[in-house]
């Protein structure tokens, strides 16, 4: 990516086809590094493009939005596929993307049972059930540390 009004440059290099074939059977050319967030250039820009804009204001709040948006795309996707189990690299790439989401909610104390409560609403409470347990004990530490600080 090239952006002579800012200045920059951006080389960035992925993996995605030395990771595991996700089904040799349906098509021995899709990897699960096909399905990661990292594995689009678009993320990455996108992520840039916040800081720069933000200015040295605090970019916690672009950053939860952006997340959350991350998650509802990554579980629209799953939707999309049908019966997708949980070993799935696309719900492994989304419960990655909400375990990020909680994480900075609870080191930020931005948004977070809001956005926490909302995220556990794209889970299938069946093949989820793993993911969502983890997720509830997240909640219940995020708010623990705000209620007794």
């Amino acid at each position: 990516m090239i952006d002579p009004v800012e200045n920059l440059v951006v080389v960035y290099l992925t993996n995605k086809i030395n990771s595991p074939v996700t089904d040799k059977a349906a098509n021995p050319n899709n990897f699960n590094g096909n399905w990661y967030t990292a594995s689009t250039l678009g993320f990455v820009a996108q992520l840039l493009y916040q800081g720069l804009q933000n200015h040295g204001t605090d970019p916690n709040n672009a950053y939860s939005a952006l997340l959350e948006d991350m998650a509802e795309s990554k579980f629209a996707l799953v939707a999309e596929g049908g019966s997708v189990p949980a070993t799935h690299p696309l719900v492994r790439s989304g419960y990655a993307v909400l375990e990020a989401m909680a994480a900075h909610a609870n080191a930020t104390h931005s948004h977070g049972p809001q956005l926490l409560q909302r995220a556990l609403t794209l889970l299938d409470d069946t093949r989820d059930a793993e993911e969502l347990a983890k997720l509830k004990k997240m909640l219940n530490k995020f708010l623990n540390a705000v209620l007794y600080k």
